[in-house]
């Protein structure tokens, strides 16, 4: 969405609010996904594993949604917690953002990602 102020933020390289809400919850979520979060926010992500023997590599790094939270619609106070969000927006990431080697490379191509998606569209 264009707004007065979306050229300042290209030229400042800053994110929407949106965006750096998704971006830090994001970052929480790969330290809690590769053991260096605090126990309690690894404790509320889980990894995916496929039941059969898969050939694309799609589902690499995906995390399970709490069943019970799955459909849920619109915005309740359930649908809002961490251990929903998390699962959910990684696993809307492309496979080469969710599968970064380090937190380094995880912030760039997380960053240029959302980047490209709020404010290239404007």
């Amino acid at each position: 969405m264009f707004s007065h102020v979306t050229p300042l933020f290209r030229d400042l390289h800053w994110l929407p609010v949106a965006a750096c809400i998704r971006f830090k919850t994001m970052v929480q979520t790969y330290k809690a996904v590769n053991g260096s979060a605090r126990t309690y926010l690894q404790a509320l992500v889980r990894p995916h594993a496929p039941t059969g023997a898969l050939r694309s590599t799609t589902s690499a790094g995906r995390l399970v949604v709490p069943p019970s939270l799955r459909a849920s619609k619109g915005l309740t106070a359930m649908s809002q917690l961490f251990s929903v969000l998390a699962p959910q927006w990684r696993n809307e990431l492309p496979a080469n953002i969710r599968t970064a080697e380090s937190l380094t490379s995880f912030h760039t191509r997380l960053k240029t990602h959302l980047f490209r998606v709020h404010l290239d569209s404007a």
